[in-house]
């Protein structure tokens, strides 16, 4: 998987590089939307995100406890 944090007028070469690395996922995060980038990725095959937080999605879907969790120091989130 390739995550995307930079400008949305980068995301087309930026899935050229992930087609080239074999890359099965473009993942464009919040704010970043690009159809260029899209149909570049789309049409290699990979699966493409835009426009949504990966750690914010992952918390949604029950996979562990999302960008908003306290951490502990010691390992692990807490309860906070």
């Amino acid at each position: 998987m390739v995550d995307v944090f930079r400008p949305a007028d980068e995301a087309p070469e930026i899935a050229r590089q992930a087609i080239a690395i074999g890359a099965k996922v473009l993942w464009l995060q919040l704010g970043i939307v690009s159809e260029q980038a899209r149909q570049i990725a789309e049409a290699a095959g990979l699966t493409v995100v835009m426009n949504r937080c990966m750690g914010a999605t992952h918390g949604l879907l029950g996979l562990g406890p999302g960008p908003h969790a306290a951490i502990d120091p010691r390992g692990g989130a807490t309860k906070e």
